[in-house]
C-alpha cells in the first residue's frame, strides 16, 4: 500500500511540475499585443525545465530493467556502452522533436482590431461578402475614399521611445508607401511630441512607441499592438497619428514588425480593416504578408496620391 501511495505521490509532483513550468513559460512568454501560443510555450517549458527530470527518470529505470534482467537470466552480459548509446541517440530524438514541434508552433500573432476612428459604411462596405479593400470615410455621397491628395512632402517624425529599431523600421516602411500610393512620405527626424496627443500640422505624421501606462487619453491600445489615423481636412486626408506599443514591438521579429507598421500606416492612409485573413488590413498579423493586396495596388494607381501635371 505504502509503495503504490509512493508511486501515486511521485506522479502527482511530475505533473504539478510540468503544470508549474508551463504556467511560468507562457507568463514569462505574455505580452499584452501579440497572442500567446500555448502549444509552444508549452514544448518550451518541456524543453528547458523538464529535460533533465527525464534524463534522469530514464536513467532510473534503465537501472531498474537492467537489475531485473540480471535477475532472471546470469548468463546475459550487460555492454555499458549500448546504454549510452541508447540514451544519447533517445535524448537527440527527444529534443529535436520538441524542438522541431516548437518551432512549428511558435507563431507570434499580433492583434491589430482597435481603431481611434470610427468606420462609416461605404461602397466598399466590410459587409459585403469578401470585400478586399475598406476605407474608414468616405466623401460625395460615400462615393470617394477619403485619402491623401497631395504632391507636397509629408514629414514623418518619430517618438522611438524604447524601441531601439523603430527608425529603421518605419523608413523601410515608409518607402513601400510612397511606390504603392505615388505619395512624398520622408522621415523628417525625432520628436519628443506624444502621437494622438500634440496637434499635428498639415502634411505631417508622426509616429510614437509607447507603453500601455504611458498612452495618452484618445490612444489606449486594449488588447491591440497599435493604432493609427489620418485626420481629414474637407476633402483629403492632411496629416496623421500612429501609435505602438513598445513592450509588444519589441518582442515581436523583424517580418511581424514590418507588417504592423504597414497595416497602420494603411489607417493613416484611410484604409479600414477587411476580412481575408493573411492580408496586411486584417485585424491580425502573423508576419506573413508584408505588402497590400492587389485590389489596393489597383486602387492606388488608378488614383495615385499625387497627380503630378
Amino acid at each position: 500500500m505504502r509503495q503504490v501511495i509512493y508511486l501515486w505521490f511521485k506522479r502527482f509532483l511530475i505533473l504539478a511540475w510540468l503544470v508549474g513550468t508551463t504556467i511560468f513559460t507562457i507568463d514569462a512568454n505574455e505580452v499584452e499585443g501579440i497572442k500567446n501560443d500555448y502549444l509552444a510555450d508549452f514544448i518550451a517549458a518541456i524543453l528547458v525545465f523538464n529535460l533533465v527530470p527525464w534524463l534522469v527518470i530514464n536513467r532510473k529505470r534503465k537501472k531498474r530493467k537492467r537489475a531485473s534482467r540480471k535477475l532472471t537470466d546470469d548468463a546475459e552480459v550487460y555492454d555499458p556502452r549500448k546504454s549510452t548509446t541508447y540514451i544519447l541517440i533517445s535524448l537527440v530524438v527527444v529534443v529535436g522533436a520538441a524542438a522541431g514541434v516548437y518551432l512549428w508552433a511558435d507563431k507570434q500573432v499580433a492583434n491589430l482590431a482597435e481603431s481611434p476612428t470610427a468606420t462609416f459604411i461605404d461602397t466598399y462596405e466590410k459587409g459585403a461578402a469578401d470585400p478586399k479593400i475598406a476605407w474608414t470615410q468616405v466623401t460625395e455621397r460615400n462615393t470617394i475614399p477619403m485619402t491623401w491628395h497631395t504632391c507636397k512632402k509629408i514629414k514623418v517624425f518619430v517618438n522611438p521611445g524604447d524601441a531601439k529599431s523603430a527608425v529603421d523600421d518605419v523608413k523601410q516602411v515608409i518607402d513601400q508607401v510612397n511606390q504603392l500610393t505615388s505619395l512624398n512620405f520622408y522621415y523628417a527626424g525625432l520628436s519628443e511630441q506624444q502621437a494622438f496627443l500634440d496637434i499635428r500640422s498639415e502634411y505631417e505624421l508622426l509616429i510614437g512607441f509607447y507603453s500601455e501606462q504611458d498612452a495618452p487619453t484618445p490612444a489606449k491600445f486594449g488588447k491591440a499592438i497599435g493604432i493609427a489615423s489620418g485626420q481629414p481636412s474637407f476633402t483629403a486626408i492632411t496629416s496623421g497619428n500612429m501609435g505602438i506599443r513598445t513592450p509588444a514591438y519589441n518582442k515581436a521579429n523583424k517580418k511581424l514588425r514590418q507588417q504592423v507598421l504597414l497595416h497602420e500606416f494603411g489607417h493613416v492612409l484611410g484604409l479600414d480593416h477587411v476580412t481575408t485573413k493573411k492580408d496586411v488590413m486584417y485585424p491580425e498579423a502573423s508576419g506573413a504578408r508584408v505588402e497590400f493586396n492587389k485590389e489596393t495596388k489597383a486602387y492606388f494607381s488608378t488614383h495615385p496620391g499625387c497627380e503630378k501635371k
